[in-house]
């Protein structure tokens, strides 16, 4: 009958019981030294060795836990589609726990030496390793994670997570980093150890390639300091109403964009300039000049220009005031635009010219004429007697 036990040999030296669509135990050998245990489509568990010097338990389609060894010199637990935890081990020498879309934490390993704990869609903290060292790795998990690549400390990284995480990218310090998050978190990349926040009100510190520890802060009321390929602290603050030093390629310098405070900005400049774009206070300016120039933009005061040129020249654009401008010209020449003040304009000429544009006073004008300014002039009604 299909249930009872019974005892086959082909070409065999050993007795072995084989029964087929039986829920018996069977034991089955084919050419080997051992008497093996094999069930098929049957909910007990089946030992089962090929080819295989070791006693290895086998079950397919089982809830029960199930020893599998390929070619394996342990023992090696395996379970697919299963709840429990499985030990796996393919071509390795230590026994692996491992655990497809499973809610336990599982052990894996993959041409590693160490036991790694892998879980992945887990909401527990997981350990994974891609190295020689034991790395703790979580995805989309709210817990603290080890994660580490190819580096020699161990690192907690988090992401989307409120909690301060730990993360390090071919660094030998351990940096802590948080994304989207409201604390300080300390980023590193090829560099010392710096706290970095992005969307953050804290101060944070943020260092690029720099050997400078840097403040920065993006979108944020308080003073940050920022510093690209620098060798000094800069304070830099986009959008922010308070002074910020700012500093590309020069000095320590102060920029402030939109803000009523003064501002020091210097672009490839030795000096330290002052810089206020529309705002009311002087502000110092200075492009490429080795001197300290005042400009101001739509403001009532008297301010200081100077475009490629080595003199310090006042201009006023729409002012009430006396401005002196000079363009490519060595004198300091007096000129007023829309304005009732004599003004002393000179456009590539060595002499000085009086010159008024729709003015009650007397005006001297002279285009490239050698001779003296007072033969050609023009004399108005209320001329000066």
């Amino acid at each position: 009958m299909k249930r009872e036990l019974r005892a086959f040999c082909y070409d065999a030296q050993e007795i072995v019981v084989f029964c087929y669509h039986a829920e018996e135990v069977v034991a089955f050998c084919y050419h080997a030294q051992e008497i093996v245990v094999f069930c098929y489509h049957a909910q007990e568990v089946v030992a089962f060795c090929y080819h295989a010097q070791e006693i290895v338990v086998f079950c397919y389609h089982a809830q029960e836990i199930v020893v599998f060894g390929y070619h394996a010199q342990e023992i090696v637990v395996f379970c697919y589609h299963a709840q429990e935890i499985v030990v796996f081990c393919y071509h390795a020498q230590e026994i692996v726990v491992v655990s497809y879309h499973a809610q336990e934490i599982v052990a894996f390993s993959y041409h590693a030496q160490e036991i790694v704990a892998f879980s992945y869609h887990a909401q527990e903290v997981v350990a994974f390793c891609y190295a020689e060292e034991i790395v703790a790795f979580c995805y989309h998990a709210q817990e603290i994670i080890v994660f580490c690549y190819h580096a020699q400390e161990i690192a907690v990284f988090c992401y989307h997570a409120q909690e301060i995480v730990v993360f390090c990218y071919h660094a030998q310090e351990i940096v802590v980093f948080c994304y989207h998050a409201q604390e300080i978190v300390a980023f590193c990349y090829h560099a010392q150890i710096v706290a970095f926040c992005y969307h953050a009100q804290e101060v944070v510190v943020f260092c690029y390639h720099a050997q400078e520890v840097v403040a920065f802060c993006y979108h944020a009321q308080g003073i940050v300091v920022f510093c690209y390929h620098a060798q000094e602290i800069v304070a830099f603050c986009y959008h922010a109403q308070e002074i910020v030093a700012f500093c590309y390629h020069a000095q320590i310098v102060a920029f402030c964009y939109h803000a009523q405070e003064i501002v020091v900005l210097c672009y490839h400049a030795q000096e330290v300039v002052v810089f206020c774009y529309h705002a009311q206070e002087v502000v110092v300016f200075c492009y490429h000049a080795q001197e300290v120039v005042v400009f101001c933009y739509h403001a009532q005061e008297v301010v200081v220009f100077c475009y490629h040129a080595q003199e310090i020249v006042a201009f006023c654009y729409h002012a009430q005031e006396i401005v002196v401008f000079c363009y490519h010209a060595q004198e300091i020449v007096v000129f007023c635009y829309h304005a009732q003040e004599i003004v002393v304009l000179c456009y590539h000429a060595q002499e000085v010219v009086v010159f008024c544009y729709h003015a009650q006073e007397v005006v001297v004008f002279c285009y490239h004429a050698e001779e003296s300014p007072n033969r050609w002039y023009y004399r108005s009604l209320n001329a000066v007697k």
